[in-house]
């Protein structure tokens, strides 16, 4: 876009100035984890919206050693996440050209009776 922004003086000659116009970077399949932190289910939203998990995924613990991973296109509602120890995960997820790599915490649920 062109657009005239004022006049600067150089001498006897008046100068355009030109705007840059960027349209914002619109994100698609954006890809994340819920609940997080998560005691036993770890679910997939894409855009905000609970999704099936049917895309390869990988969960690594805080030193890189793969923990879980799911390698085929079968579709899952949810991850059991029930005997990882509490700490830090990092989930790599890859649905067609979107890449992702997300934190994720795992606690220990708390029960009250």
């Amino acid at each position: 876009m062109l657009g005239l922004c004022g006049t600067s003086t150089l001498g006897v000659n008046d100068s355009q100035c030109f705007t840059l116009d960027t349209d914002e970077l619109v994100q698609r399949d954006r890809l994340s984890a819920f609940p997080n932190p998560s005691s036993d289910q770890l679910f997939l939203s894409s855009n905000n919206v609970p999704t099936i998990i049917n895309f390869p995924y990988t969960i690594l613990d805080r030193v890189g050693s793969v923990v879980m991973s799911k390698d085929d296109s079968s579709s899952l509602e949810s991850i059991d996440t029930h005997f990882l120890q509490s700490g830090i995960y990092f989930i790599n997820i890859i649905n067609g050209a979107t890449k992702r790599c997300s934190k994720i915490c795992k606690t220990i649920g708390l029960y009250l009776s």
